[in-house]
């Protein structure tokens, strides 16, 4: 097996244009960066490797396509969102 280097850039602009063939451009942009930026991190279980089970899941129903997200409660220091069985990254980037 050769070693190759593949730019984390283009990694992400990549996984981007795949997601972006289903969901929201902003959405893919969101997944793509977390996915890429875990495999930069040293975590490639949570990274690019787990796209196409995202893909298939997406397929199944299991995933839905666009993130909704509601406020079900807040404090001053908590709060607590839920995603409508949508995508962690995106409802966790936009709740930070």
């Amino acid at each position: 097996m050769s070693n190759f280097v593949i730019r984390a850039q283009s990694l992400k602009e990549f996984c981007a244009a795949v997601f972006a063939k289903s969901l929201p451009e902003e959405e893919a942009v969101i997944i793509a960066d977390n996915l890429i930026d875990s495999d930069l991190l040293g975590v490639e279980s949570h990274g690019a490797s787990r796209v196409p089970g995202y893909l298939k899941r997406m397929e199944q129903g299991l995933i839905e396509r666009r993130t909704n997200i509601t406020l079900l409660s807040e404090t001053p220091t908590t709060a607590m969102y839920d995603a409508g069985n949508g995508w962690g990254q995106v409802v966790s980037v936009k709740a930070m």
